[in-house]
């Protein structure tokens, strides 16, 4: 799965094997059934960090199983950057930066 709004600065990247650093979701609900067809061709991503939890994000954590940081103190957006080698733990609600980008 790739993403597939031209308005995106990301547009044409491959998301699956990737931990999503998203702000909310967008769209309607079928916004999380494009990422359980996705899941379902073996393209999901590994893990999320999401910003602000909506229901379509919800939708994603619970169909899918794949573990989430939600609802983060600082703007993850902003802090983490691509390339950045990160472990995301659901069960504790940690994030953290393992190796900075270069």
């Amino acid at each position: 799965m790739h993403i597939n709004e031209e308005a995106n600065s990301k547009f044409g990247a491959y998301i699956g094997g990737k931990i999503l650093i998203l702000p909310c979701g967008k769209g309607s609900n079928g916004w999380a059934s494009h990422f359980y067809s996705a899941s379902v061709a073996g393209h999901e991503p590994t893990a999320w960090v999401i910003e602000k939890l909506d229901s379509r994000c919800a939708a994603c954590i619970v169909e899918l199983g794949i573990p989430a940081v939600v609802e983060t103190e600082e703007e993850a957006c902003k802090i983490i950057h691509d390339g950045e080698y990160i472990r995301v733990d659901g069960n504790h609600g940690t994030v953290e930066i393992l190796r900075r980008a270069e």
